[in-house]
């Protein structure tokens, strides 16, 4: 009876033990498998939502934004030898543990292509990324939508916040020839010579007679060039120097061609900046540091024949079909372009050019050109866009943009192009920061997206009517104050009151002259600032972590954020201008104090030179060189601020 009772005993010790080790390990282990490391996967969740989203992007542990993870505890395995009790009982005692090891998979980040660049695809393919499919993902699951040319409007609303789609509603105000010359005159006509880096341009046949005119007009025949209004990659330029030998059958820009740019090795040069705007409202946009110098495969003089493209046009669409493309070239080297870095080096060690106010010139330039687009452009939270802009620099190194192109080519034709446009998708990648996304989440901001335009449209509506109004009361006002002045005039008039307008002089003197002394206050109060803030522009640092070798555009200080953060909401278009308005005068400011730190440079090394020469030692030939192409940048910038 005893020994039953024992037995029963053992076996409710066993079976609750065996119950312990079932939470634990696999069913049915085998003896070896005890102490193994045996991983359990997840649990799969039953919910309809993420059962579509394991049908249409399978887990995957990748390597990249989305790390798996995995916690492990160790497994440990300790046996008892058999021991005798008192009553002749043998117990046995075994402890057993064992390691349960999760394993968090992330799915990958999904992009959807549509002619999109192959460069573009290989790139974040080696970045763990999955290209989109119809068979096994929905329609609207992906992280990255990419196009070489626009989007249907339905395509980009279609898009929510976590998404991202690499175009705007209406940018072509700046990437289209056409309107980028009606946008930027009516800016040349409201803030002034700020604006003046486009060349003089005449958009035919509307402006047929203009160009006639102005044609008619010039001292001696210049090079005008004819580019057909909604084209890219050199196609259908074509340049004149008669009326005679212009003709066209499109809507073409007809622009005064730079005669005297920049040359290295006598190659014609201009550079390709890479832009990325992240939003217009509120305004945030990066640079690329490197870039391309793109070259004329032949050599480029003013007597040369103008339909000679090779020597006259950059584009390398056109240069990579000369003779001479792959051939050693003077200086410049076998190919057709170089990178920032090279081309730095030549203007710093060959030439003494200021690269550092140079390319502070050219991003006053870029932000300028981008400035127009922020009333125009449909801001949606989703989209971004990677701009070309292509600038020539004249012989005086004044930066003059040429065009801007809103899907730049990313083919990769030569080694040049293999440094520098894998990085740049790369970082730009990065600057975007994308996210996971599941059926659940683009449902939740679908919705929150819907409601945030209607009430846009809401609020605009509302500051259309309040701005009307506005309006029509500062009308009335002006009529009453003119007439309030006519009246008050005629009354003087009639009384001949010398004493009061003698009083009224020595009043005006007085205010004059506290006018005066609180102008000079706030002169030296400038001056102040100015000094204070000569030393920070030219050669400020625009890194910033996470952007990878994009520099921050705009904004780049505490004060650009304000003016950026400015024009987010503003739904009526005279607030909008005046915002904007801020921004220019602001940058304005800016230029002023590069061009005084610029002076004071120069001043410098005058100095130096000039103490140098009486003392009886010969500065180098190339110093003086130094000192007399700084001189002439000055000269240029100077033009720009009068």
């Amino acid at each position: 009876m005893m020994d039953h009772v024992n037995e029963n005993h053992q076996r409710s010790n066993n079976n609750s033990t065996t119950s312990n080790l079932n939470k634990n390990i696999p069913s049915n282990p085998s003896s070896s498998d005890v102490a193994s490391t045996s991983p359990i996967p997840p649990p799969i969740d039953n919910d309809d939502n993420n059962a579509n989203q394991l049908l249409s992007t399978p887990p995957v542990t990748i390597v990249s934004a989305n790390t798996s993870t995995s916690t492990s505890t160790p497994t440990t395995t300790t046996s008892a030898a058999p021991t005798t009790n008192n009553n002749n009982t043998t117990t046995s005692t075994s402890t057993t543990t064992t390691t349960t090891t999760t394993t968090t998979t992330t799915t990958p980040l999904i992009f959807k292509l549509y002619g999109g660049p192959e460069t573009l695809r290989r790139v974040l393919l080696s970045l763990g990324w999955v290209e989109w499919s119809a068979d096994f993902h929905q329609e609207h699951y992906y992280n990255l939508m990419w196009r070489s040319g626009h989007f249907r409007l339905s395509e980009m609303l279609g898009a929510t916040s976590l998404q991202r789609v690499n175009h705007f509603s209406k940018s072509g105000v700046i990437t289209n020839k056409g309107k980028l010359l009606r946008a930027h005159r009516k800016a040349r006509s409201v803030f002034g010579k700020t604006y003046e880096f486009v060349p003089t341009s005449f958009l035919l046949p509307t402006e047929y007679t203009k160009f006639v005119k102005t044609f008619s007009e010039q001292e001696t025949k210049r090079i005008w060039i004819c580019k057909p209004d909604n084209s890219a990659c050199g196609r259908k330029i074509f340049l004149i120097r008669d009326l005679s030998d212009l003709k066209y059958d499109q809507q073409v820009v007809v622009q005064s061609y730079i005669e005297r740019p920049l040359t290295i090795g006598g190659y014609k040069v201009d550079l390709r900046l890479y832009v990325l705007v992240r939003s217009f409202r509120p305004f945030e946009c990066y640079l690329y540091r490197d870039g391309l110098a793109r070259f004329g495969t032949q050599k480029y003089n003013e007597s040369v024949d103008l339909s000679n493209l090779y020597a006259h046009l950059t584009n390398t669409s056109i240069n990579k079909h000369s003779r001479t493309c792959k051939s050693n070239k003077d200086v410049i080297g076998a190919g057709c372009k170089w990178d920032f870095l090279q081309l730095r080096e030549w203007a710093e060690k060959t030439t003494g050019i200021d690269w550092n106010f140079l390319w502070a010139r050219i991003r006053h330039c870029i932000i300028m050109t981008l400035l127009l687009a922020i009333p125009v452009v449909r801001q949606e939270p989703q989209c971004f866009e990677l701009f070309g802009f292509d600038i020539i620099i004249d012989e005086k190194l004044k930066p003059w943009l040429l065009e801007v192109n809103c899907s730049p080519a990313l083919n990769m034709d030569e080694p040049t192009d293999r440094r520098v446009k894998p990085a740049l998708l790369r970082d730009t990648m990065t600057v975007l920061k994308h996210q996971n996304i599941s059926s659940t989440m683009l449902q939740e901001a679908s919705a929150k997206g819907r409601a945030r335009r209607a009430a846009n449209e809401k609020q605009g509506a509302r500051a259309k009517n309040s701005s009307q109004r506005a309006r029509h009361r500062n009308d009335r006002s002006k009529l009453y104050t003119t007439a309030a002045t006519t009246t008050t005039t005629t009354n003087r008039n009639h009384r001949g009151g010398r004493g009061r307008n003698s009083s009224s002089n020595s009043k005006n003197k007085n205010r004059n002259g506290s006018s005066s002394s609180s102008s000079s206050i706030q002169t030296e109060s400038s001056a102040t600032s100015e000094s204070t803030t000569t030393e920070m522009y030219k050669h400020m640092d625009f890194l910033a972590p996470d952007i990878g070798n994009f520099e921050k555009l705009f904004p780049f200080n505490e004060e650009t954020t304000k003016y950026g953060n400015a024009v987010a909401n503003v739904a009526d278009d005279m607030e909008m201008q005046e915002k904007i308005k801020d921004i220019v005068s602001y940058m304005k400011k800016f230029e002023k104090i590069l061009l005084s730190q610029q002076r004071k440079e120069i001043l410098a090394k005058r100095k130096k030179m000039n103490e140098n020469n009486a003392t009886g030692k010969t500065m180098a030939k190339d110093g003086r060189n130094n000192v007399q192409i700084n001189e002439e940048q000055v000269k240029a910038a100077a033009k720009l601020l009068q």
